[in-house]
C-alpha cells in the first residue's frame, strides 16, 4: 500500500522500518507499474484494541492504529472472487491479487 501511496501512519511505518521491511517499498513500485490494473487493494482493515478485533476503511489512513488484517468487507470480495476458483491453499501473510 506504501509503494501505491497511501500513507499507513508513522506507527505502521515504524513497525516496518524497525524490521527492515520498507526496502520493498521501491521495488513494490515496479511491480505495480507492470501490474497495478490486476492488483486489489483492502477497502477495509483489522486493529486489534482493548483485546478486541476493531476495523477501519482505508478511507481513514492515515491512523495511528496498528493494523494487522484485512477488513471482514475485503474479505466478503475475496471470497466472492476465490469461491469461483479451483481449491487453493494459501500460505503467509495475504496478498490481496487478482490471478
Amino acid at each position: 500500500m506504501i509503494a501505491s501511496g497511501y500513507d499507513i501512519g508513522e506507527k505502521k511505518r515504524g513497525f516496518l522500518k524497525d524490521r527492515n521491511l520498507l526496502e520493498f517499498v521501491e521495488p513494490a513500485k515496479k511491480y505495480l507499474d507492470l501490474y497495478g490494473d490486476k492488483i486489489d487493494y483492502p477497502i477495509d482493515l483489522a486493529y486489534p484494541e482493548n483485546d478486541k478485533r476493531h476495523e477501519m476503511t482505508i478511507d481513514q489512513l492515515p491512523a495511528e492504529k496498528m493494523f494487522m488484517d484485512i477488513g471482514s468487507e475485503t474479505l466478503k470480495n475475496m471470497m466472492q472472487y476465490y469461491s469461483k476458483l479451483r481449491p487453493y491453499l494459501l500460505m503467509g501473510q495475504l496478498v490481496c491479487t487478482k490471478m
